[in-house]
């Protein structure tokens, strides 16, 4: 019974590859499809689940297809991730600097906490600039 479910398990991935070789091959290259891919392509967009498939793809009209170009989406990739890298590392880096503030905070003597209380909060006063 294992072995009768790994292969239709096995099965079904490479159905799901080839499906989706053949829909999205025009999206990666502009050379022809295979014979076997053309076949198999075909007889997807006879189905209503495939043309759906195909529409939702953008790949429902050959001619009309947009070649992806797979270095210009790596690079897109890689900016996006080094730019959540760089928001990442700020939001922990001034977390870091906040946290190690109010330990240096806590640890001062109440008189020196109310000089720096008195500091901070201290209201805005006009630095006589006339405003």
């Amino acid at each position: 019974m294992n072995g009768a479910f790994r292969f239709l398990a096995a099965a079904l991935i490479v159905g799901i590859i080839a499906i989706g070789v053949s829909l999205l091959w025009k999206r990666f290259t502009d050379r022809p499809r295979p014979p076997p891919i053309t076949q198999l392509h075909e007889m997807i967009l006879n189905t209503e689940l495939g043309q759906g498939a195909a529409s939702v793809l953008g790949v429902e009209d050959d001619e009309r297809v947009k070649k992806i170009d797979p270095v210009s989406l790596t690079n897109s990739i890689m900016n996006d991730v080094i730019k959540s890298v760089e928001i990442k590392l700020k939001e922990t880096v001034t977390q870091q600097v906040t946290t190690q503030l109010i330990k240096q905070y806590e640890n001062l003597p109440e008189n020196q906490q109310s000089a720096m209380k008195e500091m901070i909060c201290k209201p805005a006063t006009s630095s006589g600039t006339g405003q």
